[in-house]
């Protein structure tokens, strides 16, 4: 049922003021946002208006969000130490279109830290609520859901007054920027090595191939390199496999 005119469903109203009043929000990307780019507009936007870094979901298979955005923090852990120490940061955790926490391996540290709130709007309503509880959850296609969404955190910033977009962006560019600067350092680290590591060689190949390659990625345990060094920027210009299986990506760059 729609809403009376100039009324806005009462999760993008809730969801729109918990994303204004959060100090550092987190922004989790999941690949149900990829197929059309209307909805990475969206993503951009809210993102800048929040002024919050993206991550993409863990077992990521496609380019969510742009790898070039000043805003993009790569991809989500895939071990609970790891995830947990990344939430500690952060005191809203905004996920739409993706798996949360999913981990390569059991750890006996749990990924659930005591700060975050998390609102995990999505395309079906298993997921919602399914391991943690969410603050604010809505089940709708996130192409309708965040022009929605959008409006209202502009609706709500605009009331509040707290921060301006540029300041909020300008909190998580230095981040995002020592992030990339610590990957390269350790790209150059392993290079001295002999045998070098296999982050170098992702590294180096990144550094000739053109902005428009089509990545179709299977390096699995070096998969992180590969979503911070290359440089794609289009729904359609990375491919990955949402496991761990070997032997997919020949066949698939192929297809």
């Amino acid at each position: 049922m729609a809403p009376p005119a100039g009324r806005r469903p009462i999760g993008h109203r809730r969801g729109g003021q918990a994303l204004v009043a959060a100090e550092t929000p987190l922004i989790v990307a999941g690949d149900a946002v990829a197929p059309q780019r209307t909805r990475w507009l969206s993503w951009s936007k809210l993102a800048e208006l929040i002024g919050a870094p993206v991550m993409l979901e863990g077992v990521s298979s496609t380019c969510s969000f742009p790898f070039t955005h000043p805003l993009y923090a790569g991809s989500m852990p895939r071990l609970g130490p790891g995830i947990k120490g990344l939430l500690m940061r952060h005191d809203l955790l905004f996920s739409v279109g993706g798996d949360l926490f999913t981990l390569s391996l059991p750890s006996d540290v749990g990924s659930d830290a005591a700060g975050p709130r998390r609102r995990p709007p999505r395309r079906g309503s298993v997921g919602a609520g399914k391991n943690y509880p969410a603050a604010v959850a809505i089940q709708g296609d996130p192409k309708a859901s965040l022009p929605e969404l959008v409006e209202a955190v502009r609706r709500h910033a605009g009331k509040a007054a707290t921060r301006t977009p540029a300041s909020a962006a300008r909190r998580w560019r230095p981040s995002t920027r020592a992030s990339a600067t610590t990957w390269r350092g350790r790209a150059a680290d392993e290079a001295r090595k002999s045998p070098m590591g296999p982050l170098a060689l992702v590294h180096a190949v990144s550094q000739v191939v053109p902005d428009d390659v089509v990545v179709v990625d299977e390096a699995i345990s070096s998969s992180a390199g590969i979503r911070n060094f290359f440089r794609c920027a289009d729904s359609k210009s990375f491919f990955s496999l949402r496991g761990g299986g070997i032997g997919w990506g020949l066949p698939a760059a192929l297809g």
